[in-house]
Order: C-alpha cells, then structure tokens, then sequence
C-alpha cells in the first residue's frame, strides 16, 4: 500500500535508508517494488536501535542529487525524530505510518532541528485494505 500510494501521489524516492533489521528492509523492498520505484534502497546498521540524533545525520549525509528521501526504521526512534525535525510535539506512530517533512534548503546538510514542516502523518489503515 505504501508503495503504491507514495507512487500514485508522484513522492516516489529517489534513495531509501533501511534499517539494517529485516522487517525494516523487507517493509523498504516490498513498498519499493510494489510502487516501481527506481532508487537504490541501502541498509545501515545506524538506523537500528537508535536515537533521532543518529538518524539525523544519516539524513545530512545523503547526496545533494537525492531530492525525495524515504527513511524505514523503528519506534520510538522515528516519532522523536520527526518531533525533533518539526521543533516539537509528540507523535506516536503504528507499524507502517508514513510523515512527510518538508525542508528548505539545497542540501541535506541544512536539514536542522526545528526547520522542517509536517506535510502529512498518514497511518496505513488510511490506506484502506492491503
């Protein structure tokens, strides 16, 4: 659902992050085959058991050319870090649920605390049926 769902709304990623655990990386594989994405999808050890700040650098690493990011990990990590990114607030999410944050800026280097924008919060049960 999520592939299709990100592809039919034209937010198809251009690179995928994984968590190196397996149901993050089989969540990235299958999203990005069911919604024919055409990116590289890398998994890192980083994204595991880890803390927003890590994942946070993870982001200000990807290349410049990278223009649409999709990141698959884990709770609690991913709700306090979209917190962070938006500069506040509590969220909590379900397996599967997509935040959509909006940057300005050229590069992900700029991508900073409190400086992003919550596009969407969307749970996958608002999907409709698998």
């Amino acid at each position: 659902m999520i592939g299709r769902y990100l592809a039919a709304i034209d937010l198809r990623p251009e690179s995928v992050v994984s968590s190196s655990a397996l149901r993050a990386r089989l969540t990235a594989e299958i999203a990005s085959e069911a919604g024919a994405w055409q990116c590289p999808i890398r998994a890192t050890g980083r994204l595991y058991d880890t803390v927003p700040g890590v994942a946070l650098e993870q982001i200000q690493a990807e290349p410049a050319e990278t223009k649409i990011l999709l990141l698959s990990g884990h709770e609690p990590t991913w709700s306090a870090l979209v917190g962070l990114l938006v500069g506040g607030g509590v969220l909590r999410f379900s397996a599967g649920t997509l935040a959509c944050i909006k940057f300005h800026g050229e590069h992900w280097i700029d991508v900073q605390p409190a400086r992003g924008q919550l596009a969407w919060l969307l749970p996958p049960s608002s999907l409709g049926p698998a």
